[in-house]
């Protein structure tokens, strides 16, 4: 009797096929959580109150998978405008942490950074949810893994470098809500949920109720502090000229768009 060779090793390889499949299902899946996801600072500043005619979805501020698309593309910008400062970093495991660094909070959500989460504990739920996703499955998915541990912890060029795209990221945001004419008010915050220690003392020291004006003041030593070109303030002063031309005479999108002719 002759073996059918053929039948035999097409078994494996289909299950072999099923288990990929099941484990780009399963991402896809969670990844979708995301779009549930609301990113909850701008909700607790009032932002959600408002329509957006340009640029924003009405009736609602981003959701998590929003900010992960917009860090991707954030980190891209970066490489391609100052690859003197970004050149030593692997462009490959920083679109794939970023594209991900959320799926952590598809569990409890998103919490607002004001001084208030338990980090520690926020960290430690979130690197459990990776590693139960990702951990032991290739590779490529473990690489993911220990990145993220980095980036929870800023203690490598990379995930330093992704904790600054994360943080600049929301205030990059929060200018174009600005711009719309729905800048986010603290006292919005303080009148429905109650400011916290932190943001009493970022609205003293800006004197400002702004969104962008408080977070910015929050970020900016941990910008310094953990900024990976070694100059310590290039995303200080990129968030600084941020904020100047945005609130500038010099700043028209709608005329740039028009150029672009889209």
């Amino acid at each position: 009797m002759r073996l059918n060779h053929t039948r035999l090793y097409r078994y494996p390889v289909l299950v072999e096929r099923y288990r990929i499949e099941k484990v780009i299902l399963l991402y896809y899946l969670h990844k979708g959580y995301g779009r549930r996801v609301l990113r909850k600072g701008f909700n607790d500043y009032g932002v959600h109150d408002h329509n957006y005619p340009q640029f924003c979805p009405p009736n609602r501020p981003e959701y998590d998978i929003e900010h992960e698309s917009g860090c991707v593309f954030l980190a891209f910008l970066l490489f391609e405008s100052f690859p003197e400062f970004f050149y030593g970093i692997e462009r490959a495991e920083i679109y794939e942490l970023l594209i991900s660094h959320d799926i952590g909070e598809i569990k409890n959500g998103d919490v607002s950074d004001d001084g208030n989460r338990d980090e520690k504990k926020k960290d430690r739920e979130e690197q459990a949810i990776f590693e139960h996703l990702f951990g032991g499955l290739t590779a490529g998915f473990d690489r993911l893994v220990e990145n993220f541990g980095n980036f929870q912890k800023k203690n490598t060029i990379l995930g330093r470098f992704a904790y600054c795209i994360d943080k600049i990221e929301a205030v990059l945001q929060g200018l174009i809500y600005e711009y719309e004419g729905y800048s986010g008010d603290a006292v919005y915050k303080k009148l429905r949920f109650g400011l916290s220690a932190q943001d009493q003392q970022n609205i003293k020291s800006t004197g400002s109720n702004k969104l962008v004006d408080i977070w910015f003041e929050s970020i900016r030593p941990k910008l310094e502090r953990y900024d990976p070109t070694g100059k310590n303030n290039f995303f200080v002063e990129f968030v600084e000229t941020a904020i100047d031309y945005v609130r500038s005479d010099r700043f028209s999108p709608k005329e740039e768009l028009e150029t672009l002719d889209l």
